[in-house]
């Protein structure tokens, strides 16, 4: 089973997201932290990581900047979600590696898609 990680604090979503990936079989494995992120896309070999840009806790971005230059994890796609009023932050994510930046509600529409390429 292919695996994926995700950097979801929202509870709720994270479920959604959660039962997305076993309909399409992919394990999905939650982080709370930038070294938990690297580190567990690396220890599964993630071809997918799907980043809350808008996450409390630790900055997304960082996040992403460290997952593109760590070698174990730079060749992941990287799937970032935000607030559609957080232009900026789009453009600092695009800016930091983000392969696809979308906003929440088209992240939910393309989600299905998204994980089975994963």
């Amino acid at each position: 089973m292919p695996a994926a990680v995700a950097a979801v604090d929202d509870v709720f979503f994270a479920s959604k997201l959660k039962e997305a990936a076993h309909g399409v079989g992919v394990e999905l494995l939650f982080t709370r932290s930038i070294g938990e992120t690297v580190e567990s896309a690396a220890r599964v070999g993630a071809r997918l990581v799907i980043l809350d840009l808008n996450g409390e806790g630790y900055s997304r971005v960082e996040a992403l900047k460290a997952l593109k230059a760590d070698p174990r994890t730079r060749g992941a796609f990287v799937v970032g979600y935000f607030s559609h009023v957080m232009v900026a932050l789009k453009a600092e994510a695009e800016g930091a590696g983000c392969n696809l930046v979308l906003a929440r509600s088209a992240f939910v529409k393309r989600l299905p898609a998204i994980l089975k390429d994963a």
